[in-house]
């Protein structure tokens, strides 16, 4: 069952009956002549107790029996005002996964308006259209291949953007704890979020009723536009429709809810009843985290590229700030602000000095932010492209007491430590060599102590594409003695300091600077 507007009120619309509407609202067509013959299961309803207007809404669910032509409106709001809307998970063929299954999101047109939404974004497996029938909106039908018994949250977002409010849609498989963007779309009204009629249907929207459906649910949140503090919504009501020959139930767990209909499934909840489940007061977010690709200045262009780790939460936005200086002080030299959801490189012609960095901002679905720091390749110099790579490390009186080689061909790094004592000022550390790899998991790493004699050593480490490569010299921004520590290019002989401290990671063209 929907609702809609219907002159200023909330109207309640039966079931559809007719092939023409159900392929506008869902996309499964089925006969008219067997949308006549057919019963429908009732809808069961689930209305948290505890909402209020909001800017993110989440819940976790997870399909249990999987009839045709079902509809699990996981998230409902706004219905009959301004930017109403619902989004869920549709079987809408077949009765396991070798049916058509996708995710639904679909917005009715603006009240205050007369522009027409647009979807601003949508994933390579999403299609956006019109739909009419009840009301006139835009949808957005996903092709995803959900697995029963397992568990998938979907998550929702409002925000502001040029006069507009912005609908993001995510979708999360718990199982591999990996999130994708759905879609976004454009409604042409401000202000409007969440505001009200929070809550979940599970429909038969064609007519199957002999057939059983049922889902479970947990983890449902939203956030409030008030003070961004999130409600729990451990405490839901479970009601269902009565004007069907075909009965419903629900019920609860300590950790979920389920909801099931059609069949020979009876109700032991009467009208409704209200369960409360255990779960904390704010949802598990998961950490956000993210790869710089390339940075790199050529020809009066700026390249810019990242990729979120597998397992991140999903970007919102980011940011990117320039600066003439590593220790990033003073005002940029240029902002790339406004970066979207859906981006993950940018291209932007500018002027720079041969040196410079960039910080890299990026914030995730629920606020929260992650800075990276990495010098900007200039694409005049091609000290780091190439194959192979040599660093010296030398102490007292220019004594090399470590040489490293590098063959990235190979996938090899030769490091000979030579027998003696590096520098007999320093009782400390005077330098190091680390290797870590893509992950983060040391495979190599050795401190040098000033003072102390070194024995003679040889050792051959493996390094790969994405690995890091870290050295560190006491005397290594020293005025003259900052020769000590340097990288040589042994493909074109080109030569820089390497500094107190320098991390390089291996990249398919070579090493870039972190």
């Amino acid at each position: 069952m929907f609702k809609v507007k219907a002159r200023g009120k909330i109207k309640k619309i039966v079931m559809v009956s007719t092939a023409c509407t159900m392929l506008s609202m869902y996309g499964a067509p089925i006969s008219s002549t067997e949308a006549a013959t057919r019963s429908h299961a009732p809808s069961v309803y689930v209305t948290p107790q505890n909402t209020a207007a909001s800017d993110i809404i989440s819940i976790d669910w997870s399909p249990v029996q999987t009839a045709p032509y079902t509809y699990w409106a996981v998230h409902n709001w706004n219905q009959g005002g301004e930017g109403g809307g619902y989004a869920g998970f549709q079987q809408q063929s077949g009765f396991d996964q070798f049916g058509k299954r996708t995710l639904h999101f679909a917005l009715w047109d603006p009240i205050a308006s007369n522009q027409a939404i647009k979807a601003e974004y949508l994933s390579p497996t999403s299609e956006a259209s019109r739909f009419g029938g009840e009301g006139t909106g835009l949808k957005v039908q996903t092709t995803y291949n959900w697995k029963d018994s397992e568990w998938y949250r979907m998550t929702l977002r409002s925000w502001q953007e040029d006069g507009h409010t912005k609908f993001g849609q995510w979708i999360k498989d718990n199982k591999l704890n990996q999130w994708k963007l759905v879609a976004i779309m454009d409604h042409p009204v401000a202000n409007v979020a969440f505001n009200y009629g929070l809550s979940m249907f599970q429909e038969d929207w064609a007519g199957n009723g002999q057939d059983v459906r049922e889902a479970r649910l947990k983890n449902g949140y939203s956030r409030k536009v008030s003070d961004k503090q999130w409600n729990s919504w451990n405490n839901q009501r479970i009601s269902g429709q009565h004007d069907t020959s075909y009965q419903y139930d629900g019920g609860a767990t300590s950790e979920y809810l389920w909801v099931r209909a059609g069949g020979n499934t009876q109700s032991t909840i009467g009208t409704g009843k209200t369960f409360n489940i255990n779960q904390p007061s704010q949802p598990e977010m998961g950490n956000l985290d993210f790869d710089i690709l390339n940075t790199r200045f050529e020809a009066g262009k700026l390249n810019v590229s990242w990729k979120l780790k597998e397992q991140s939460t999903p970007q919102f936005k980011g940011k990117i700030e320039i600066y003439d200086n590593e220790k990033l002080m003073g005002q940029p030299l240029k902002i790339i602000d406004n970066i979207k959801s859906y981006q993950t490189e940018v291209s932007q012609t500018m002027q720079l000095p041969q040196t410079a960095f960039a910080k890299i901002t990026l914030t995730d679905i629920f606020d929260r932010t992650v800075e990276k720091k990495v010098e900007i390749t200039n694409g005049n110099s091609d000290i780091l492209v190439g194959n192979r790579f040599a660093w010296s490390l030398k102490g007292i009186s220019d004594f090399e007491f470590a040489k490293i080689n590098f063959n990235k061909s190979t996938e090899e790094m030769q490091i000979e430590l030579k027998a003696g004592v590096p520098h007999h000022y320093f009782n400390e550390t005077y330098a190091s060599i680390k290797v870590q790899n893509a992950s983060g998991k040391v495979v190599y790493s050795k401190d040098i102590y000033g003072n102390k004699q070194q024995n003679a050593e040889t050792q051959t480490v493996p390094i790969k594409v994405g690995d890091y490569i870290e050295f560190t010299h006491v005397e290594g921004e020293a005025a003259k003695e900052k020769t000590r520590a340097t990288l040589t290019n042994l493909e074109n002989g080109k030569q820089e300091y390497i500094g107190k401290k320098r991390i390089y990671q291996v990249k398919s063209t070579g090493l870039i600077r972190q």
